[in-house]
Formats: C-alpha cells, structure tokens, sequence
C-alpha cells in the first residue's frame, strides 16, 4: 500500500477499503481482486499492517459507497481522491474491505533482514512465501490457509 496524494492508510481503516488508480495498470490490478480474495497489507516504509477480506470487486471512486453515504462525501484524510473521478483510466479504483485485523502505521509489523517478501506492487502473491506467511500469521494472529478456503 502506497501513501501520498491519493491515498492514505488511515482512511482505508477507518472506512474499510483499499484503493489504487491513477493509470489503468494500477485500476487494472485492483480490479483484479475477487470478492471473498484475502489481502495482506504493506504499507511502505512502515510494515504490515492490516489482514483483510475483499467484500465485492472494485469500483471507480465517485460511484462508491460506504454505509449509506458516497465515499467522497465523507471526512476522509486524503482530500485529492477525486482527482480524475471522471476519467475511466485514470480515477482511484476502490474495493471495500473487511479488515480481520489491522494496525496503524506506527504499530506496523516489521522485521528488517529477515527476508520476509515485500514489494511494491498493488498486488502480489504470498505463494512460495512460507517465512512471510509464519511471520503475518504470528504478528497479526491469523490462520491464512484457514481465511483463504
């Protein structure tokens, strides 16, 4: 998970979702996951920080809604997701998210040189990962074999 302009892990927590876009190799890739798809969160520079469930496929921002109210219309941190909500290649793309657990950014799980995988991509496999996998299931008290059936 990135942070910057258009986006910002506290409002994903707060609201319960996540979000990329800005170019249609992000909106692509977010709107690659499932309902029910388990996600593992990264935050970079930071850690882990959150283990959740895609609860339906994503959407283009301006036509999302949380509770009963638009997405846009609520206090959210980041003030510049709707940027391009008209553009459908370069709007925020956003997938609403059950977090099983999560943590703030200053309680982020992280283990510098102990070869955990980390990347930059929105969206990446923990397959062939069995030390990351220990280490999440440790830090964040989770079964993830379990929450993927």
């Amino acid at each position: 998970m990135g942070e910057g302009p258009h986006r910002n892990w506290d409002d994903y927590t707060k609201y319960g979702f996540v979000s990329a876009g800005q170019g249609a190799r992000w909106r692509d890739v977010i709107c690659g996951f499932n309902k029910g798809d388990v996600i593992v969160a990264y935050l970079r520079g930071k850690g882990y920080v959150g283990v959740g469930r895609i609860k339906e496929p994503a959407k283009r921002i301006r036509d999302v809604i949380i509770g009963s109210r638009r997405l846009l219309d609520l206090e959210l941190k980041c003030n510049n997701m709707d940027d391009n909500m008209d553009d459908p290649e370069l709007s925020e793309y956003v997938a609403p998210v059950d977090w099983i657990c999560r943590f703030s950014r200053k309680e982020a799980k992280r283990k510098p040189n102990a070869g955990l995988y980390t990347t930059t991509h929105v969206r990446a496999s923990l397959d062939n990962q069995p030390r990351t996998i220990q280490y999440i299931q440790q830090q964040f008290d989770v079964n993830l074999p379990e929450l993927v059936k």
